[in-house]
């Protein structure tokens, strides 16, 4: 019983963590600010906006997998506890 209890928060400090740590990430990634240089020329100039762009939506999806996964991590850890209380009370 006990040892539920440890585990559901472990289980549940790691995720509220990976959800703090994304939240801090992506607040970094919107101050700063991206640097695209445009050529002269249509060509030169989708050249220089497709890098950054694919390099965005690369940390976007990071980001939203990274938050996707420490939701999941809180909920599991949240369920373990609710189920540790529910046996200590049936007791």
């Amino acid at each position: 019983m006990k040892r539920l209890m440890i585990i559901g928060l472990a289980v549940l400090s790691i995720g509220i963590g990976l959800l703090v740590f994304t939240f801090i990430v992506a607040y970094l990634f919107l101050v700063g600010s991206p640097t695209i240089f445009i050529g002269e020329g249509l060509e030169n100039a989708f050249a220089g906006i497709i890098g950054p762009l694919v390099t965005v939506c690369i940390r976007v999806m990071f980001l939203g997998v990274m938050g996707w996964i420490g939701g999941v991590l809180s909920s599991r850890g949240i369920h373990l506890l609710l189920a540790t209380a529910e046996k200590r009370s049936g007791d």
